[in-house]
């Protein structure tokens, strides 16, 4: 599982660091299910209800939440933005590695990049 500093996630997402920048940011969660790991944000005004109560390790906020909590922030102008730029951090989806299989069929017409990918029983057809 991956961890990133909190240094890390502020610079990856262009955000303004309050707190301890050496933090270790474990997982991703909304405000009311957050450990003490996790980062969490608030981006509707309507689960600020949630914001003084939760366990989140740091928070991703907009500077007018600032008063509203007073643990390791994240400031951005655009805090789902900020929570949308960090997920691709954690995010452990296996990544094609770019090559052809032997048992895929590409005809000798098709025009394949060198950072393709095509996996096994694939066909790719003329002039592609």
């Amino acid at each position: 599982m991956a961890s990133h500093l909190l240094r890390d996630i502020a610079d990856h997402i262009g955000a303004e660091l309050i707190g301890d920048e050496n933090f270790q940011i474990t997982g991703l969660n909304t405000l009311q299910d957050a450990g003490f790991g996790d980062l969490a944000f608030l981006a509707n005004k309507s689960y600020s209800q949630f914001l003084s109560q939760t366990k989140a390790g740091a928070v991703i906020i907009a500077g007018d939440d600032l008063e509203s909590y007073t643990g390791n922030v994240l400031v951005m102008a655009n805090p789902y933005l900020g929570y949308a730029l960090v997920s691709s951090m954690f995010d452990s989806a296996p990544v094609p590695v770019p090559g052809i299989h032997s048992t895929a069929v590409v005809a000798t017409t098709a025009k394949i990049a060198k950072t393709t990918s095509i996996g096994a029983h694939s066909v790719v057809g003329e002039n592609v």
